[in-house]
């Protein structure tokens, strides 16, 4: 497995992602991406955590893992998240298995 971080573009009214993009040794690797203008249109995930997941399962099926750390009691991944709501934006969530 290879240690890499990632940016992602989705619609977080919508729960759709339109592009992951994997940053491994400043190669950037696509692993989704969705013109917004085309069909198909992205899948839509039924809560932020499931495209969350998604997204962690597409670097792990693909021999990447992402760099992470705990606080708060959480995990949170070396991830990129810009909503295409509001694309100026860039945050960083946690993630937790737990229900």
């Amino acid at each position: 497995m290879k240690k890499a971080s990632a940016t992602v573009i989705y619609d977080s009214v919508n729960h759709m992602i339109y592009n992951l993009t994997i940053n491994h040794k400043m190669n950037l690797i696509n692993m989704i991406h969705y013109d917004l203008n085309k069909n198909p249109k992205p899948y839509k995930y039924s809560n932020f955590k499931d495209l969350y997941q998604t997204v962690l399962d597409f670097a792990r099926n693909n021999g990447y893992y992402y760099g992470s750390y705990k606080q708060f009691g959480t995990i949170f991944y070396d991830i990129a998240w810009i909503d295409i709501n509001n694309p100026t934006l860039v945050n960083k969530y946690s993630f937790s298995r737990e229900v």
